[in-house]
């Protein structure tokens, strides 16, 4: 973390890291800061850092689809903010490409909180309505379907990550 630092001292040390050309993890909570400086989702591929997608500004709520073949993830780009424009995209792990797919979400769409069932199906949450509601995404092919579509909130906005505001139950129930 670098919040504790004064804005110079946060740049210097960001620069330092930046100009040693090392993976580096960080906890940046200045957007600004964190657009210039993270730029990559990286996997752990048979103990090599891999860059999975590198064509965002951020990312956030990465989730490993039960047979750990994909990963889907919410993306979006500097000046948006996550609660007025993201995607969710998937990657494939097993087939070497990772090729971002993005399967919902863009510029005038909120998605958030991707959740894998065991059954393969995924979940999230979609402001498409203008109230963000739970909706099954077909990974497979291109059907989004709203499970729940009324005007209320069933989400908040992506300002503390690992926040949820659903949960898949283990009988299949949300």
């Amino acid at each position: 973390p670098t919040n504790h630092l004064d804005i110079r001292a946060q740049l210097d040390l960001l620069d330092l890291v930046r100009d040693l050309r090392v993976t580096t993890i960080a906890a940046l909570h200045d957007l600004n800061l964190a657009a210039a400086y993270c730029d990559r989702i990286c996997v752990i591929d048979d103990g090599a850092v891999v860059v999975l997608n590198d064509q965002h500004h951020f990312y956030a709520q990465p989730r490993l689809s039960p047979d750990g073949a994909r990963v889907a993830y919410v993306a979006w780009d500097h000046p948006h903010m996550p609660w007025d424009s993201t995607v969710l995209a998937l990657a494939s792990l097993d087939d070497g490409s990772r090729t971002e797919r993005v399967l919902v979400g863009g510029v005038d769409e909120s998605v958030l909180q991707p959740e894998w069932a065991d059954d393969g199906h995924l979940y999230c949450l979609s402001d498409r309505s203008g109230w963000w509601n739970l909706f099954r995404v077909d990974v497979d092919g291109d059907e989004v379907t709203a499970l729940c579509s009324r005007d209320e909130e069933f989400g908040q906005p992506l300002w503390v990550l690992g926040e949820t505001t659903y949960a898949l139950l283990g009988d299949g129930r949300l």
